[in-house]
Order: C-alpha cells, then sequence, then structure tokens
C-alpha cells in the first residue's frame, strides 16, 4: 500500500520453545509422546510485530492449539494477517525496487529472559509462497538484531526479516508511459497543420490538459513525499515542452494572420535563423521591390522613384502574374494619375 506505507502480508507464524514444566516420562503415561492442548492453558511468549501498522493487533490473530512433546518441545502454529510500516521510495515509479522489514520482538521480556532464533529456510519456505500481480519478490532474508530500549537497562532479542520486493512494470508503462509518449508525438504533429486551420493551437492545448490529468491520476496513487517519482518528471517535463510548442503556434498563427503590415528586421532575421534550424529553404521571388518607409510617411522604391502609401511595404512578382508582353523600362517620374496606377498592375502581386 504505497499510498499508506505499509506492508500487507498474509504468513504463518512458526514459535518453537522448550518449557521445563512441560516435560514427562512416556512409559508412565502409556508411551504418549506427543499431546494438543489449547493455547491458552499453556505460557506462551508475548511474541508480536513490532513494526506494526494496524491498531487491531488481536484481530488478525489466528491461534489454534499448541502441540506438547515428552521433551517439553512447544510448538505453535499461528496464522495472521500482518501490516507492517515499509518506507516506500517511489523516486523511480514504475521501476522501483521496494525494502520492507518486518520485525518480531518481544514486548516486555529483554534478552535475559528470552532469547530468538531464526530456522530460516528459503526452499522450505518459499514452498507456499503466492506471487503478486503487482510486485516480485527478490530475495529476503533473516537477521538476528538487538534492541535497546530506554524503559530497561538489557536489550531486547528481535528478528529483522528484510523483503527485496521489484515492482511489475508491464501494467504501469502501459497506462501511464506509452500514452504519454503518444500524446507528445501527437503535439509535435501540431507544427504540420497549415496555420489556416484552427486545429493548429486547438491540438497542442489538448494534448496539455491531457498530461495534466495522467499527472493528477498518478498523484492519487502514490504517497505524498519530497522526492518526486520518475514518472512525474517525466509528466512535468511534457508539459513543459507541449506548452511551449503551443507558444510556438500561437506565434506563428498570429505572424501568418499579418498580412499588411511590415515585420520588423528583428523577426525576419529571427524567421530566418528557424528556417535555418528546421533546414527549410526561403522563398525566391523574382523582380523583388522592395520600398521603405521615409520620416514624412510617404514611400519611395528603391531606385527613388515616389509611390503613394498604398503601395508601401513589399512588393514582388511571381512567375504566375508575370508580364508576358514585351518590357518597357519605366520612367522615374512622379505617379499622380490613375492611368499611371492601372498601368502598373501587371507588374505587381
Amino acid at each position: 500500500d504505497e499510498r499508506n506505507q505499509a506492508l500487507d502480508t498474509s504468513v504463518e507464524v512458526v514459535e518453537r520453545w522448550t518449557d521445563a514444566y512441560l516435560k514427562w516420562d512416556p512409559t508412565d503415561y502409556g508411551g504418549i509422546e506427543e499431546i494438543i492442548v489449547p493455547y491458552a492453558s499453556i505460557w506462551t511468549p508475548d511474541i508480536v510485530l513490532l513494526n506494526s501498522a494496524a491498531t487491531n493487533y488481536e484481530e488478525r490473530l489466528l491461534r489454534t492449539n499448541a502441540i506438547v512433546s515428552w521433551t517439553g518441545k512447544v510448538t505453535l502454529l499461528t496464522g495472521a494477517m500482518f501490516r507492517s510500516v515499509c518506507d516506500v521510495d517511489v523516486s523511480y515509479f514504475p521501476f522501483d525496487t521496494q525494502n520492507c522489514s518486518m520485525r518480531f520482538g518481544s514486548w516486555c521480556q529483554d534478552v535475559t529472559k528470552i532469547q530468538m532464533e531464526s530456522d530460516y529456510n528459503a526452499t522450505l519456505e518459499l514452498g507456499t509462497y503466492i506471487e503478486s500481480q503487482e510486485f516480485s519478490l527478490e530475495s529476503y532474508k533473516a537477521e538476528k538484531i538487538l534492541n535497546s530500549d530506554p524503559c530497561c537497562p538489557n536489550p531486547f532479542d528481535n528478528v529483522n526479516y528484510v523483503i527485496l520486493m521489484k515492482r511489475r512494470t508491464f501494467f504501469f508503462f502501459v497506462s501511464y508511459v506509452l500514452p504519454m509518449v503518444i500524446i507528445n508525438i501527437l503535439a509535435l504533429l501540431a507544427f504540420l497543420i497549415p496555420s489556416e486551420s484552427g486545429a493548429k493551437v486547438t491540438l497542442g492545448i489538448s494534448a496539455m490538459l491531457t498530461a495534466i490529468v495522467f499527472l493528477m491520476t498518478i498523484r492519487d496513487i502514490l504517497p505524498p513525499s519530497e522526492n518526486m517519482p520518475l514518472l512525474g518528471k517525466y509528466y512535468c517535463a511534457s508539459i513543459c515542452l507541449v506548452s511551449l510548442e503551443v507558444a510556438l503556434c500561437v506565434f506563428t498563427v498570429s505572424i501568418h494572420h499579418l498580412k499588411d503590415i511590415r515585420l520588423s528586421l528583428r523577426i525576419q532575421n529571427a524567421c530566418r535563423l528557424l528556417a535555418k534550424l528546421t533546414c527549410m529553404k526561403e522563398p525566391r521571388f523574382h523582380n523583388v521591390i522592395l520600398a521603405c518607409e521615409s520620416k514624412r510617411g510617404k514611400n519611395e522604391f528603391s531606385d527613388g522613384i515616389r509611390a503613394t502609401s498604398h503601395f508601401g511595404g513589399r512588393l514582388k512578382s511571381s512567375r504566375r502574374h508575370a508580364w508576358k508582353g514585351p518590357f518597357k523600362p519605366m520612367s522615374k517620374e512622379p505617379m499622380s494619375s490613375a492611368r499611371d496606377l492601372r498601368s502598373m498592375n501587371p507588374f505587381i502581386d
């Protein structure tokens, strides 16, 4: 349970100890060497899960009868549903590995009264293991530790089981990683949409909103932590890139609709630089006539011919509208009549 920082396990606890008061001679009792008695009728050690995350400890234990041998050896089998504290590290989610521990020990009897040992056998204990759909068990081990407590001068003997689990990533890759990769690819396709279409900006905004929804989804399944998961970093980077893509689309659409406004030299140089970076060629025009504004608000052609402000800007002649008749040099006299203006139409695009 990553959200609550806990590990839920269903285990069988086998406790064995020797009680000197439960010894007998089998010859005195008809050869009886083993008996089964209720656990409440004999002494049992107060072994508990010390790092428990549950509040109703007694309700999760299924006490059974104890098996007592004539040598005084007592075996107690307990079925339990344990909920232990586990420090979940989601820094590399969903490619993470979790290391959890279950620490067992006596609650009030120190090492001078109870000494614990572990008969750890990986082959025997994993025989009844049922695999989880979310995690795979990589390894586990048992270790004996001494734990000091301020209440008592002597330490307490504990047995700590360390469990190493690895998350199965296929489900999370298909559900969270792959859709975001597809969304990023679709967002890049917005640059191929013509500027006349309104879907150029809409596609980028839709991709950004979808990424935000996915980010909110993983927030509900992960615990609040100062370490942002790897998937969350990927989502944040995708949102930033898609936002930049939307801003560039808005910029290109706004430039496209500036038909009657002459762009500044800086914007023209920026567009030329972007064209070189994207391996695009600049359009070539035939018989290009450039006009620049004078301080008095009038326009003047590059060769000194005066013109009205109606012909200001960039004038060009393309192949499609090229004049097929004989070319006659234009006079450099000012164009004052409407007839002179109409004579210029075949040369103006």
